[in-house]
């Protein structure tokens, strides 16, 4: 199945998840109707405790940007940058296929 959409792929070590939980309810409720994210999930590395993956799903890059220079955003990446013992690492991923 071809797709498009963009991913936010974020890397990251924290033993504070649930404060993370917390902060992302926060800026969920700050940005309201600006949000472009479709989808937020965070995974953890069962090899790796502590270790987390963050997917964020964007319908595209430009929505993306929009968001990640939100000011909003940018409070809370700052905060989120603080609950992390290694990281936060980002990678940008344009969707290719999915099926």
């Amino acid at each position: 199945m071809t797709a498009t959409g963009f991913i936010q792929m974020i890397h990251l070590k924290t033993s504070k998840i649930k404060e993370m939980e917390n902060l992302h309810k926060e800026w969920e409720l700050a940005i309201g109707l600006e949000n472009k994210v479709i989808n937020t999930t965070v995974v953890e590395d069962i090899e790796n405790p502590g270790w987390h993956v963050v997917w964020v799903e964007f319908p595209n890059y430009k929505e993306a940007m929009i968001n990640s220079n939100h000011p909003i955003t940018q409070v809370f990446a700052e905060k989120l940058a603080a609950l992390c013992e290694e990281g936060p690492d980002f990678c940008n991923l344009s969707v290719v296929f999915a099926g």
